[in-house]
């Protein structure tokens, strides 16, 4: 079966590039624990926050990536998952009182349960339907947020004063803590990235790159293609999920504006520019792009202007993305 899959491809096998993808892997991890060592030795604690943001949106736009680089799926509402796990969290812990472990697997399963219904209606297309659809539901998801203001507080949103602090028995883990949410933050990063490249490594992770090859050869081939679409849209969305679970804890803020299609926008732009289908290139763009607008904020309002002329050149001269272009060489 796998030499089926390869010969519907036209790659080569992954044996061939084992020691290059290694040493890459072993790049991130060793690269992250530098980073975090620097970070709680070195940076202020400004800093630290802001590394904290670029760990989690390097995961975002790897959750992404499994959509658009492996599958061919392009989504503009993959941000909703994002916000709905801060609101859906956020909630619990402050209208219900809810202990924040159990609310934090309770928004997992949540977050993950309309990930599943939308994919229903979602991944029965593809192209440019698939792409308004999920634009169309992260949207709804958007206006019943602004609209649902007794629930929600509309387009003001709200703030967490709760202390986000997870009890190990005689040990209490303080997510208010910088540093402690930077180990945190870090780990998650880091098991996210290894879990999705035995993902991308594993039968699934073939069929979804036959599916992105020729769809209608992996129908001939007797591929579910639906069910396995389904599949990596649901698992993308657990991995955001843990995003926006992540970026509460960092923000102890929730808004409507991180449900929206433009919020999105940023996300794929962070997959694009980094290269599509590597999960390296994305966690890379994401970390650039947060730098980026780190600094060109400070600077001018206009920094989009700056963002947007470097992503029409690397889609004129690099459209695999920087890393995608370094990965064929």
């Amino acid at each position: 079966m796998e030499k089926i899959i390869e010969s519907v491809l036209k790659v080569n096998p992954v044996s061939e590039r084992k020691k290059s993808r290694l040493g890459l892997n072993l790049f991130v991890y060793l690269g992250v624990i530098l980073l975090v060592i620097l970070s709680m030795t070195v940076f202020t604690p400004y800093y630290q926050r802001l590394v904290i943001e670029m760990m989690i949106f390097g995961l975002l736009a790897m959750s992404l990536d499994l959509l658009i680089g492996y599958t061919g799926l392009i989504s503009f509402g993959h941000a909703a998952f994002f916000g709905l796990s801060s609101y859906t969290l956020g909630l619990l812990i402050t209208k219900l009182e809810w202990a924040l472990l159990p609310s934090i697997l309770f928004t997992i399963l949540f977050t993950s349960l309309a990930a599943l219904i939308i994919g229903v209606f979602c991944v029965k297309f593809n192209g440019i339907q698939f792409s308004m659809l999920t634009l169309a539901f992260g949207q709804l998801l958007w206006t019943v947020t602004t609209n649902w203001r007794s629930l929600t507080n509309g387009l003001d949103g709200f703030t967490i004063m709760n202390n986000f602090s997870i009890n190990l028995g005689s040990v209490e883990l303080s997510l208010n803590d910088p540093q402690v949410l930077l180990i945190f933050t870090s780990i998650l990063l880091l098991l996210s990235f290894w879990s999705m490249n035995r993902l991308v490594k594993a039968p699934l992770g073939h069929s979804l790159l036959a599916i992105k090859g020729n769809e209608e050869r992996t129908k001939f081939l007797g591929f579910n293609h639906t069910r396995i679409k389904l599949q990596i849209f649901v698992i993308s969305a657990f991995y955001a999920s843990i995003a926006g679970i992540c970026f509460l804890f960092l923000k102890s803020f929730v808004a409507p504006d991180y449900l929206h299609w433009s919020f999105s926008g940023n996300v794929l732009m962070m997959t694009l520019l980094g290269g599509m289908g590597t999960l390296l290139g994305p966690l890379l763009g994401a970390l650039t792009f947060i730098l980026f607008q780190d600094w060109a904020s400070s600077i001018t309002e206009n920094w989009m202007a700056f963002v947007g002329l470097a992503f029409i050149i690397v889609v004129l001269y690099l459209p695999k993305g920087v890393f995608g272009w370094a990965w064929k060489r």
